[in-house]
């Protein structure tokens, strides 16, 4: 039977690249991410033959997945959801269903993803709840932690932008300790992306890769629409092109907001991207987009007596 590769051979292809030819990254067919995410395989999975990394890499899936359910529980009581019957509620919607299975079978990397993104958040809320000083260690491994994320998902830039003027006002801006925040970003993207600076035509190649051909990006439709448009390529274009806009002004609105905190804004704008974002995979950052949401729901919980009843009552 032939052995069931279905994006997780990308990747590897990718970091093989990186280490035989790096100039020529983005030859490898269907690879859009950042060289950073080729850089990190290459000096781990694909040093692996093909058939052990694959299962190397689908239990580190695993234990991402796993991690990932500890972090959001770990979330859950930092947002003062006290009881354990209604945190299981929230933890069992997020570890069932069948996003969460075709993860597992294209052994994609959304739960590595997922884990970081609700590890950041974490200490952000920690940080917050504990009135905790941020020092330079914090950025630097928040940040680092955010620029690696974002070399597998290019298209949740805008997170990164709600997240760093979180705390930056506008007028702000050029304070000192603001520019070594800015200093920390630029310096990370640089080193992870290292392939940019030493072959520059690569960053042209990566943008490229937005620019798929008309039944591609068709393909990519946000889920709601994909049984009820037909149009044509132009159209199509038009179509993510007033999307990303739309994108981009919730964004502003979110940064502009100074008085939600940073997970119901993540939460509001994962919900957006699940109807505004077009991404080839829509199913597969469904999964993170509906799980942040769940955030959205927590300031209505009612964790009384009357709460308790009706979660012996849903259980039942």
């Amino acid at each position: 039977m032939e052995f069931w590769d279905p994006d997780f051979k990308v990747f590897y292809n990718a970091g093989r690249k990186i280490l035989v030819n790096p100039a020529d990254l983005y030859s490898v067919s269907r690879f859009l991410y950042m060289p950073s995410f080729a850089i990190f395989f290459a000096f781990t999975f694909s040093l692996l033959p093909y058939r052990i990394s694959f299962y190397t890499f689908y239990f580190i899936n695993y234990l991402s997945g796993v991690f990932a359910i500890l972090e959001f529980n770990r979330i859950l009581i930092l947002m003062d959801v006290k009881r354990k019957a209604h945190r299981f509620i929230f933890l069992i919607i997020i570890s069932n269903g069948y996003l969460l299975w075709v993860i597992f079978y294209l052994n994609h990397f959304k739960f590595i993803m997922f884990l970081i993104l609700l590890f950041i958040i974490r200490r952000e809320i920690q940080y917050r709840k504990e009135d905790k000083k941020k020092n330079s260690q914090y950025y630097i491994l928040t940040y680092g932690l955010f620029i690696f994320m974002l070399g597998m998902s290019p298209y949740f830039i805008f997170l990164l932008f709600i997240f760093l003027f979180q705390e930056i006002k506008l007028k702000e801006l050029f304070k000192k300790d603001n520019l070594k925040i800015y200093f920390i970003i630029i310096i990370w993207f640089i080193i992870q992306n290292i392939t940019f600076i030493l072959y520059p035509s690569q960053i042209f190649e990566f943008f490229k890769g937005f620019n798929r051909p008309a039944e591609e990006v068709r393909g990519a439709y946000p889920l709601y629409l994909k049984d009820f448009l037909d149009v044509k390529d132009y159209e199509m274009r038009v179509i993510s092109y007033v999307f990303t806009g739309i994108l981009v002004v919730i964004t502003l609105i979110l940064i502009l907001n100074r008085t939600q905190n940073i997970e119901y804004k993540f939460g509001f704008f994962l919900l957006a991207f699940l109807f505004f974002g077009i991404i080839s995979h829509p199913p597969l950052i469904a999964y993170i987009c509906c799980s942040f949401v769940l955030f959205l729901f927590v300031p209505f919980l009612e964790q009384g007596e009357k709460g308790q009843i009706l979660v012996l009552v849903t259980l039942q």
